[in-house]
């Protein structure tokens, strides 16, 4: 990464001026008129790809010109004509001439050499080079939206229902479920809206632990998480329940204790109100506070003090076993919570999946995860190799993307 420069500014402050400049002392550095072949300019929309074309193409004009030069061409040329050590090429004017006539030329005589695209068309390039060994056919076509092929296959998904049984099961389960918690059960919205995750990077990295799954594989994870959950909440309610039949049993008064805290504690557990220890509950029992309400009569004192060592047991014996098990609990609800979700969502994928297959279509957001297998499992040298080219310097405008794999891909230059 010794070569590696990066150029922070706002907008308006002349980022592309910069970027041309650099350019331009990377494509007239030699007498190579084809020296721009190893360059590979990368942006992220086709507007800043064609006005960056356009602004390359006008500095070479421009700076091949025998007219007198103003404004941004005059400038550019006395960045060129510095020293090297100060940045410039270290060539006279007439030279930068020269040299200019021949890549102008050049580039027009092999425009599609002239390497300034988007990051997606460059990933495509890429895709189409290993068509053959991601398996898939030479012809297909580029879904530019992906909203169009998720509302096909979403579609084509709710078509399936009374015709496939297990999937109209699932749909009308989940269906009941919205309605119970008081949602629209008009289903075509949210299914797309949730669907949404198949196109995010990060999704991908969760959908393909459960890609392998069946309707009835969820359907067994959902009787295996409801019994996990109704062991536990039994569990938590008998010990509240033991906890108040003891206090009964004793002839202990829920107000003979400090704001009754005993009794409310295992009432809590008893109807699964919550599971925490109030702060003056640890104290309490940790023996740093009262265990008496402010008036209670001396039998209620001298049986709680006689009691006080079996409450203790109850109490710890009740807290071991939530510490050990809420934890899971918790996270088993919110599975249970979302996995009807997760269910729809991946049937939607593997009806997303076959849609492409049946239509011969590649959607945008497939292209940086494709090309994320390749740059994976191949060394990057064959990956130019393949292509027929090979670049030896990369120019990035508006390096802000948030793309993870388009950063790793991008910073993978020799």
């Amino acid at each position: 990464m010794n070569n590696f420069v990066t150029y922070n500014s706002s907008a308006g402050s002349g980022k592309t001026y910069t970027l041309v400049k650099e350019y331009l002392k990377i494509a007239l550095e030699t007498k190579n008129s084809s020296q721009y072949k190893h360059i590979l300019a990368v942006t992220f929309t086709n507007k800043a790809a064609a006005e960056m074309k356009a602004r390359v193409i006008e500095a070479l004009k421009a700076l091949s010109s025998d007219e007198p030069l103003e404004g941004t061409p005059k400038f550019l040329q006395l960045d060129l004509l510095l020293p090297k050590e100060k940045g410039g090429l270290g060539i006279d004017a007439n030279e930068v001439n020269l040299r200019s006539k021949r890549v102008l030329k050049s580039i027009l005589h092999n425009y599609n050499d002239f390497g300034v695209s988007t990051i997606d068309k460059f990933t495509h390039k890429i895709i189409r080079t290993f068509a053959h060994d991601l398996q898939l056919p030479l012809n297909f076509d580029i879904e530019l939206d992906d909203r169009e092929v998720l509302g096909a296959a979403i579609d084509m998904l709710i078509a399936e229902v009374g015709n496939n049984e297990k999937l109209t099961k699932l749909l009308l389960e989940y269906t009941s479920k919205k309605a119970e918690e008081e949602e629209s059960w008009h289903i075509e919205r949210d299914l797309y809206e949730f669907s949404r995750n198949l196109l995010k990077e990060d999704g991908e990295l969760y959908l393909e632990k459960i890609r392998q799954l069946t309707l009835k594989d969820f359907d067994e994870i959902k009787v295996q998480l409801f019994a996990q959950t109704k062991e536990f909440e039994a569990t938590v309610k008998q010990w509240g329940k033991d906890g108040l039949e003891f206090i009964a049993k004793k002839g202990v008064e829920h107000g003979s204790f400090s704001r009754s805290f005993f009794a409310n504690y295992w009432k809590d557990l008893a109807t699964l109100k919550k599971f925490d220890v109030t702060a003056t509950t640890l104290k309490i029992i940790a023996g740093d506070a009262n265990w008496y309400a402010a008036k209670v009569d001396d039998s209620q004192k001298q049986l709680i003090d006689s009691l006080q060592q079996e409450f203790i047991a109850q109490f710890q014996g009740s807290r071991e076993y939530i510490d050990e098990f809420e934890s899971t609990y918790r996270v088993n609800k919110l599975i249970i919570k979302n996995l009807y979700n997760l269910a729809v969502l991946n049937e939607i994928e593997k009806t997303v999946l076959a849609f492409k297959k049946e239509n011969n279509v590649l959607s945008i957001s497939d292209f940086n995860k494709r090309i994320a297998t390749i740059v994976e499992s191949e060394p990057i040298p064959f990956i130019y190799e393949r292509l027929g080219e090979k670049y030896n310097h990369y120019l990035i405008d508006e390096f802000q993307d948030t793309s993870i794999i388009q950063w790793q891909f991008n910073t993978l230059g020799r």
